[in-house]
């Protein structure tokens, strides 16, 4: 997912709410189509925001250095937004928490 992203001028870290545990896997899977399959907006600097989220952390590129097998990439905070008032989608020890159990 990095390469075609790897250029944008700007960035917006969504983060999910406890009943987006289908989106998160929307990301994480190999579907080409993201954005077409789940509702978003452009956020104020245009990077993408997913419907419904908890927060909108909207960010431009500080710095993005070649690790060999990665690349680490820092990013700038230019702007948070409040969502939705739910708890956070959480992932761990292999399953999520919340609404969403992928159990």
């Amino acid at each position: 997912m990095w390469l075609p992203m790897k250029d944008a001028d700007t960035y917006c870290v969504n983060i999910l709410a406890e009943q987006h545990g289908p989106v998160s896997n929307l990301f994480v899977g190999q579907e080409s189509e993201r954005f077409t399959s789940a509702a978003w907006e452009p956020g104020g600097d245009g990077a993408p925001g997913l419907d419904d989220v908890v927060a909108w952390i909207e960010c431009k590129p500080y710095s993005i250095t070649d690790d060999g097998e990665h690349d680490l990439i820092l990013l700038e905070v230019t702007a948070l937004r409040q969502g939705a008032n739910v708890g956070p989608l959480t992932y761990h020890r292999g399953s999520f928490s919340g609404a969403f159990r992928s159990e």
